[in-house]
């Protein structure tokens, strides 16, 4: 079930939520593809892109937050900690699987990153909207996760 970006998961219509759009981008693709995989080798892609865009996604979020004086800060950034955890995770168990393995773990796999990024968006980052006209102007001198080069192939 792909994820759909709502108003309701918007932050400050700007960088933060463009980030997340560009995150939901690729946890929908890994998750559309998670019943065809052949080999290993497709899904880690998504998965090591997934994990560099949420951390420098992670890594700006955190930026602003302290450039804003975000009271919730440190408690933020140690659930970024903890989310990159399980995503290495993952990834080291799709290193070890072999392929009779790889349709279950790219499913099981498709509903935790589904899960993350949804409950994290909703349960943590909306949070931060009463601290987003602070967060703007430093923001303006981002750049966009989906100016970022991939390779989907």
């Amino acid at each position: 079930m792909a994820i759909e970006w709502r108003e309701q998961l918007s932050i400050d219509g700007d960088v933060i939520d463009a980030d997340h759009r560009h995150l939901i981008n690729i946890v929908n693709r890994f998750e559309s593809l998670a019943e065809t995989f052949d080999d290993m080798s497709q899904a880690l892609e998504i998965l090591m892109s997934l994990r560099l865009h949420a951390k420098t996604h992670f890594e700006r979020e955190e930026h602003l937050q302290r450039v804003s004086g975000y009271s919730f800060h440190d408690a933020h950034r140690q659930e970024h900690n903890e989310l990159i955890r399980k995503l290495e995770g993952v990834i080291a168990q799709a290193e070890n699987t072999d392929l009779r393995g790889l349709r279950e773990l790219s499913k099981q796999t498709a509903q935790l990153l589904h899960d993350w990024l949804v409950d994290h968006i909703i349960r943590s980052d909306l949070r931060m909207k009463p601290f987003v006209a602070a967060m703007k102007t430093e923001a303006r001198k981002l750049e966009r996760l989906d100016d970022m080069e991939i390779d989907w192939t």
